[in-house]
């Protein structure tokens, strides 16, 4: 994902899929006019925050917490309401 921000893309969207435990989330950019996707299969139900690189990241990482309980790594805002 660095590569992408250092290229100049923008985050347009953070999607997740859960299957019952099983949680991924796709990360969904825009560059150069062009939508880029990373997939990210289930870790440990921890993922590091994009907030360093993104601040949009900050609204979108608090309303997948709230909803699906996904914990973000370096996101100190989880917890405040949207």
């Amino acid at each position: 994902m660095r590569e992408l921000h250092d290229r100049g893309a923008s985050l347009a969207a953070i999607e997740a899929l859960v299957e019952g435990e099983q949680t991924s989330l796709t990360y969904h950019f825009l560059l150069d006019g062009k939508s880029e996707r990373l997939f990210y299969p289930q870790a440990d139900g921890h993922w590091q925050s994009l907030i360093q690189l993104y601040g949009s990241a900050d609204y979108m990482e608090r309303s997948l917490h709230r909803r699906y309980h996904i914990k973000f790594v370096g996101n100190p805002n989880l917890e405040q309401g949207l």
